[in-house]
């Protein structure tokens, strides 16, 4: 029930279109970004590596109606996921993670989605976010949920892996 009135509201929400470069890419943000995230993503055929913990489930069922796939797993556990995300990468594909982790703290980066960047030959593309109107929850991600009718901006910036 929460996933579905979540798609609806995210269905409200207006976003700038993405530019995106060719070929394999990691689209990465920070935790509190995932759901701005996935509103923009959401119609781009993906990859996401989210977390198996059961706060995680409603972005599973979010992205169920998606074309954005979903593997479970994280960089601390899972090396099936990260096998999955390479084959991906490898084939051309695009993934989408969070860049601090999957228990923070908020806002510091991980070295795993440089790594997976260079082991995949893909480019890393660091997502940031302008929401105009959200509600906050109160964990540790900060995770941000765009309220109905408000307008998510995304800015990228574009790095190759040598």
């Amino acid at each position: 029930m929460a996933a579905r009135l979540l798609r609806l509201t995210l269905a409200s929400v207006r976003t700038s279109p993405l530019a995106l470069p060719e070929g394999p890419k990691i689209l990465a943000c920070w935790h509190q970004d995932l759901l701005p995230m996935f509103v923009a993503a959401h119609r781009l055929p993906s990859l996401a590596l989210v977390s198996e913990s059961r706060d995680a489930d409603f972005l599973c069922a979010l992205l169920a109606t998606t074309p954005v796939c979903v593997v479970r797993g994280s960089s601390s556990h899972g090396q099936a996921a990260v096998r999955s995300l390479l084959t991906h990468l490898r084939a051309g594909g695009t993934v989408i993670m969070a860049m601090d982790g999957p228990r923070g703290p908020a806002l510091e980066e991980k070295p795993g989605t440089a790594w997976l960047a260079r082991q995949g030959h893909a480019a890393l593309v660091r997502m940031e976010f302008d929401v105009s109107r959200c509600v906050r929850l109160s964990d540790w991600s900060r995770l941000r949920l765009p309220l109905p009718g408000s307008v998510v901006r995304a800015r990228a910036s574009i790095f190759t892996s040598p």
